[in-house]
């Protein structure tokens, strides 16, 4: 089966089963496993740790509707544990939504710092 066709069998209404069997290499047995559907989270935050002592590193993948809470709670934990310094990795970042980044920025920069701003031929320049 191909990725899509999996994903299309095993998504489905909470709380119903979907049987899975699995065949793996070298075996000709099939595992045959019963499992309740989920909603899976999807977090934003791949990871959170100190790199040092000092120095904390998170690992932001998208920005979401949770990733400025995501962050916030990642943050207080490296503080905790002595952050005094931050790599916050940003590669790979998909983007998401705007609101989501531009609070996160704002987290970062000074106050009245111009983060991005919006424009459009129907809409006047919007500054954030």
């Amino acid at each position: 089966m191909s990725k899509n066709d999996i994903s299309a069998y095993l998504k489905g209404k909470k709380g119903t089963d979907v049987s899975l069997g699995i065949l793996r290499t070298n075996s000709k047995y099939v595992y045959e496993y019963i499992l309740e559907r989920e909603k899976i989270p999807i977090h934003s935050i791949a990871a959170a740790y100190m790199a040092t002592d000092k120095i904390g590193y998170i690992k932001l993948n998208k920005f979401s509707a949770t990733s400025a809470r995501e962050l916030e709670q990642a943050l207080r934990k490296l503080k905790d544990k002595g952050m005094k310094n931050l790599m916050l990795d940003l590669r790979n970042n998909g983007g998401g939504y705007l609101y989501a980044a531009i609070h996160i920025a704002d987290q970062f920069l000074k106050n009245d710092e111009l983060i991005v701003y919006t424009e459009g031929r129907k809409y006047q320049k919007k500054e954030y």
